[in-house]
C-alpha cells in the first residue's frame, strides 16, 4: 500500500472486510500501526501547509464599537445574578 499504483487497485470496503476477519487484538496492532503513519503524514504534510497567525487580523476593520456590540449579543441573555 506504499506505493500509489498498488493503492490504486484496493478498494477500502474489500480492506474493510478483511479487517473484520481479524482478531480484536490484531485489530488494536493495526490501528496502532497505522495511527503513527497517519500521525507522520499528517505531521509532514501540516508542516508545508502552516500559515503563521500572527497578523492574522491586520487588514480587518473592527472598531471597539463592533467588538463592544459582539459582546453585548453574546452576553445579552447571560442572568446578571450572582450564583
Amino acid at each position: 500500500m506504499g506505493n500509489n499504483t498498488m493503492a490504486q487497485g484496493i478498494k477500502l470496503e474489500d480492506i474493510l472486510a478483511t479487517t473484520r476477519e481479524l482478531t480484536p487484538a490484531d485489530k488494536v496492532r493495526l490501528i496502532e500501526r497505522l495511527s503513527v503513519e497517519v500521525r507522520s503524514q499528517m505531521q509532514k504534510a501540516g508542516a508545508d501547509n502552516r500559515r503563521p497567525l500572527r497578523g492574522i487580523w491586520h487588514q480587518a476593520n473592527t472598531s471597539s464599537e463592533d467588538i463592544d456590540e459582539a459582546r453585548r449579543e453574546m452576553w445579552g441573555n447571560v442572568p446578571r445574578q450572582n450564583i
